[in-house]
């Protein structure tokens, strides 16, 4: 999946951009208006870039798919075992112990989602594909 967008700051460990559809202008214009939809990318081919370059990045589908499994379906599929385990558990009739254990399982989706990101750091970032010169 390929997008054009506006480096809109670097730093050493990372490079803030923002989809090009969503500003039109200069970033500064942008966050003066509140928007967020900041993307984090990398720069793996080493390309000399400022804040302003418009870039291309690339969004591998298959990373992207893998990162809303783990965001969206992840949690659900746990609340589902948790909450079956829960019924499983508790004595008939007894509803609380069940829908305790699923937001249990989702939190522990989310706190799963949350160490396998640290463990993944910046594998899964969109790469910097070409700098378009001005």
């Amino acid at each position: 999946m390929l997008e054009t967008a506006i480096v809109c700051e670097i730093s050493e460990d990372r490079i803030k951009v923002i989809i090009d559809d969503e500003c039109g202008e200069s970033c500064l214009h942008c966050s003066k208006k509140g928007h967020k939809n900041f993307i984090i990318v990398q720069n793996k081919a080493g390309f000399t870039i400022k804040t302003g370059d418009r870039v291309e990045i690339y969004a591998s589908p298959s990373k992207t798919i893998l990162a809303g499994f783990f965001v969206f379906i992840m949690p659900l599929i746990l609340f589902g075992i948790f909450y079956f385990t829960g019924k499983m558990i508790a004595e008939s009739g007894n509803e609380l112990i069940p829908f305790l254990s699923g937001i249990a399982g989702i939190g522990f989706g989310f706190l799963l989602n949350f160490f396998i990101k640290k463990i993944r750091k910046q594998e899964d970032f969109p790469e910097i594909t070409k700098v378009y010169t001005h």
